[in-house]
């Protein structure tokens, strides 16, 4: 359950940035976050920065259950802050990922 929490928060957190990824998205290339400030890197940073948000499941997010199904933040709030926070700090490059950064998420479980 909690790792369905964190899959919940990382799909409305992606969601609500696509407009900001969109333009800079020609057919067939890949955007990715520069590491090592990587997308989940940034989410965590953000989370963290929130002490009103002790657990994960404290950024309560909406939508059915399944893999397309478009996720969303019930605080209209955190998802601006996080879209405000996304582009003042992503650094973005067209290339595909070779490296990936492992978050420890437990403490907010």
């Amino acid at each position: 359950m909690r790792r369905r929490h964190l899959d919940e928060l990382q799909k409305a957190a992606r969601f609500s940035i696509e407009p900001q990824l969109q333009p800079l998205r020609p057919p067939g290339v890949v955007i990715d976050h520069v590491f090592p400030w990587t997308f989940e890197q940034m989410l965590f940073d953000w989370f963290r920065a929130h002490p009103e948000l002790h657990k994960i499941s404290d950024a309560r997010i909406i939508g059915n259950d399944g893999a397309e199904v478009v996720r969303s933040w019930s605080s209209t709030k955190l998802e601006r802050d996080w879209i405000e926070y996304h582009h003042r700090y992503a650094q973005l490059e067209h290339y595909k990922r070779t490296r990936r950064s492992h978050i420890d998420w437990t403490h907010f479980m």
